[in-house]
């Protein structure tokens, strides 16, 4: 079967929520409100906050990138991310309350599981939405690499990914951000992909504290999807100007004394599709021209926005990985799927094929779907250790 991109999207943004609003009818409005004209206008409402990805596409730019003030975006992500909860959970206790009514013909429990329902999805909205636009924690972590240099041993390395900058992600956050990445002495800041969120002419000015990075060998990034939404023939200038290098299937040395690291990155396939000014197509991912001339010797870390394709980067040599894109998986259940999209991998520490993947949960959340369900953002310091 062919994956088609488009048709995925559309399934996701149109027909998910079209359904999920039929179902509110009979498994929730029917069950909870009593005059069938308050029905109808409570079920007209949930209408709206379905059709969030549909009025972004209308009146914002477009479903991915909504160039609509910050507040609005929150507000109706907050309104979705609660009609999708309750559509969920009303279906689910209307399952349970079927059990019931078997067991027990006489019991008369519409209106409690409706409510209960909606105490459930308003409960999970808040507790994700409070989670997913928070400032992110740092979480420490130490890897053994059997075949790091030792001149490299406690060698550190801060690692971001999916920062989505946008209007709903406004300066401030980047600001503190830095804040927190600047006082953790790294020797590497590793950014791999999705940094932004919105053409450079709309939040230029959000992302201008990046260029306040510090770090002893420099800071460096991969593309991921959302940068070729949004004109990444643009922005790899403004990066640029930040300080980021951007490893576009290329690769920069790390020294110490005789020892060497190749840190690489590799383009996203999603640039494969997109073209620049010039009409000339972007490479997609290429490990082996990522470390074309890197020394024999040296140890290769790959940054890769996507957490795949272990077995072919192992045969080029890579023995750490660091990649993003699935945000943790957002929320149980929701994990196992996006898990099953990524070769297995969703979050934390993968060894496979001689390669430590890493897969950063996200540092940032796209305004598309803000939720986190147990799945904390993360700022991350990576200690390597020789060994």
């Amino acid at each position: 079967m062919v994956y088609n991109q488009g048709m995925f999207l559309w399934l996701i943004f149109y027909a998910l929520p079209f359904f999920a609003w039929l179902a509110t009818w009979p498994f929730f409005v029917k069950k909870a409100v009593q005059s069938r004209a308050l029905r109808i206008a409570v079920w007209l409402a949930l209408g709206v906050c379905f059709a969030k990805f549909a009025a972004f596409r209308a009146f914002g730019g477009s479903a991915f990138l909504p160039l609509l003030p910050g507040a609005v975006v929150r507000i109706w992500s907050i309104a979705y991310s609660f009609a999708m909860l309750l559509a969920a959970f009303s279906m689910l206790f209307a399952s349970l309350e079927r059990l019931a009514k078997i067991l027990r013909p006489h019991l008369k429990s519409e209106r409690a599981t409706a409510a209960i329902a909606a105490a459930g999805a308003l409960a999970a909205t808040a507790s994700g939405h409070g989670e997913a636009w928070r400032i992110p924690r740092t979480v420490k972590r130490e890897l053994s690499l059997s075949l790091l240099p030792p001149a490299f041993d406690g060698l550190r390395i801060v690692h971001l990914s999916d920062l989505h900058i946008s209007s709903a992600a406004p300066r401030r956050r980047t600001e503190k951000i830095v804040e927190i990445v600047n006082s953790l002495d790294a020797d590497v800041v590793a950014i791999t992909g999705d940094i932004v969120d919105a053409p450079v002419d709309e939040i230029e000015g959000d992302v201008a504290p990046l260029a306040g990075l510090k770090a002893k060998f420099g800071v460096f990034g991969c593309t991921g999807n959302h940068e070729f939404y949004v004109g990444y023939d643009v922005w790899r200038e403004v990066f640029a100007k930040c300080g980021i290098a951007m490893l576009e299937n290329s690769h920069r040395i790390l020294e110490r004394g005789d020892a060497h690291i190749a840190i690489g990155g590799i383009m996203d396939p999603q640039g494969m599709a997109m073209r620049n000014p010039y009409g000339e197509a972007f490479s997609g991912p290429d490990a082996r021209l990522a470390f074309a001339s890197a020394p024999a010797d040296a140890f290769k870390i790959l940054l890769a926005h996507r957490p795949v394709r272990l077995a072919k980067h192992a045969r080029e040599g890579v023995r750490l990985q660091l990649s993003g894109h699935t945000h943790g998986g957002a929320m149980p259940g929701l994990a196992t799927i996006i898990a099953n999209a990524n070769e297995g991998h969703v979050r934390g520490f993968y060894a496979e094929h001689g390669v430590l993947l890493f897969v950063h949960p996200g540092s940032g959340q796209w305004a598309g779907f803000p939720m986190r369900i147990c799945n904390p953002q993360e700022i991350t310091l990576l200690v390597l250790r020789a060994g």
